[in-house]
């Protein structure tokens, strides 16, 4: 759509279009206020961590380089290579199998309502919704176990778990 709106002088194709997005969109992304201290901490706390992603191979791995958060991680499920993507109960049961975890013993930190909360919490893990500043809507059956608006609020949450 880009290609055929935008007014270029010399039109690249879709595909070209396509093949510098998947190259260039990785670049550009910025870490989370908070993300390499929290990761560190989840993992002095010898928590397994594993990512869930939509999307292609490409982009995704891109976006991990470039955050350079790689070694946190015990597991890392991208859609397109799963052959499906969040809600899809398969995706979470395949990153439970390569954690070698239980759901009930799992958090699943997620923005989006309907493909991390609801999906998680629909193969028994505890979803933790992270807002955004966003509304949850509490007319749906499935409620996030918590709500954090920084990732920091995590490492709270994490002791407040293991003190009780």
């Amino acid at each position: 759509m880009l290609v055929e709106h935008l007014p270029w002088e010399n039109p690249p194709t879709a595909d070209e279009y396509l093949t510098f997005f998947r190259e260039a969109i990785p670049l550009c992304i910025q870490p989370m206020d908070q993300l390499l201290p929290v990761l560190r901490h989840l993992k002095f706390k010898r928590l397994r961590l594993g990512i869930i992603s939509n999307g292609t191979v490409q982009v995704q791995e891109g976006k991990i380089r470039q955050l350079g958060i790689r070694e946190y991680f015990d597991s890392i499920v991208i859609s397109e290579e799963a052959g499906v993507k969040k809600p899809d109960p398969r995706i979470y049961r395949k990153a439970l199998d390569l954690l070698n975890v239980r759901p009930t013993e799992t958090w699943f930190v997620g923005d989006h309502p309907h493909n991390d909360i609801i999906g998680a919490a629909q193969c028994g893990i505890k979803p933790i919704w992270f807002t955004r500043d966003g509304n949850w809507n509490y007319s749906e059956e499935i409620k996030p176990y918590r709500t954090i608006h920084k990732l920091e609020e995590l490492i709270h949450i994490y002791t407040e778990y293991h003190e009780n």
